[in-house]
């Protein structure tokens, strides 16, 4: 992008001086498990400003088995003030993500970090949006927000232990001493029953994909 000074633009302050963790970087060694290379940043929050297009990516390290997020410009065509605006962070320092799928427009994802930090809007140019959330789903544990529904949570701790609570009262159950007392209460202890909304939200199945 000729003629690009990142000092003037916005999203520039925020990343140097708005908190965005720095963390322990990706290792040159990390699997790519996923990628697309039509995503970009609007770089004024007008929108107004000219595109800036990189690659989106989850990676993982095969020897901790961290999964990172990130989100690096095309340095080909943009300016060294460019690498002002890379992302990348672990899957576990992410609380949430918001995906806006328009009708009409480009459909895009907000990032935030349990930091309370919030990385800009990313816009899928050539789509890819529920590839890139079932990618995800398979490294972290998504519960959708019951504050909003186009939100999920990422591994959400409220609902990790509810689950974990009725894992251990099934366990319970199934072993009790009581349970050959009846058939029918055999059956009642045994029965899984259905996912139940928590605090945080409810855990994605297959049957939301149509409500993304």
């Amino acid at each position: 992008m000729a003629g690009f000074d990142g000092d003037a633009e916005p999203w520039a302050e925020i990343a140097r001086e708005g908190g965005a963790p720095s963390g322990v970087p990706c290792p040159d060694s990390a699997t790519v498990r996923w990628a697309n290379k039509s995503v970009y940043i609007q770089v004024k929050k007008d929108g107004t400003g000219l595109p800036m297009f990189g690659t989106l990516s989850l990676r993982e390290d095969d020897d901790s088995n961290a999964v990172w997020l990130m989100w690096e410009p095309d340095m080909d065509e943009q300016a060294p003030a460019a690498r002002n605006y890379a992302i990348s962070t672990r899957v576990s320092q992410v609380h949430s993500i918001r995906f806006h799928r328009p009708n009409i427009g480009t459909p895009q994802v907000l990032i935030n970090l349990k930091s309370g930090y919030t990385y800009p809007p990313l816009y899928f140019h050539a789509g890819g949006v529920m590839e890139f959330k079932s990618t995800l789903a398979d490294v972290a544990a998504l519960t959708r927000s019951d504050a909003c529904a186009a939100t999920v949570l990422v591994n959400d701790a409220t609902d990790m232990l509810q689950r974990s609570l009725h894992e251990l009262d099934m366990l319970q159950a199934n072993t009790s001493p009581e349970r050959g007392l009846g058939t029918s209460r055999s059956r009642a202890a045994t029965k899984p029953s259905s996912p139940k909304d928590g605090a945080g939200g409810r855990r994605l199945g297959e049957d939301d994909e149509g409500a993304w």
